[in-house]
């Protein structure tokens, strides 16, 4: 990156620098709201399992699930995955 010459140039240096620094600040802020939807999907995954919830509440999860497409019935390939689970 060649250095500003002139004032001007440097002021509109600065100025592109910070939009891309508030951009990248958006874009974080946006990884911050995806992980914690993340670590809550993967709470009440667990309550589920845990509390035993009745099938027609693990139903209505994996149904949410897929429409706001963390999961896909169509791509499912765990079993190969799976170890030690017979």
């Amino acid at each position: 990156m060649k250095a500003p010459v002139t004032r001007r140039d440097a002021v509109e240096r600065e100025t592109e620098l910070l939009k891309e620094i508030k951009e990248l600040e958006e874009i974080v802020a946006g990884a911050r709201i995806a992980e914690e939807n993340l670590l809550n999907y993967l709470t009440n995954i667990c309550a589920l399992i845990y509390y035993q919830y009745p099938t027609d509440s693990q139903s209505k999860f994996v149904e949410e699930m897929i429409e706001i497409g963390l999961y896909d019935p169509m791509q499912d390939d765990y079993e190969d995955d799976v170890i030690g689970l017979a």
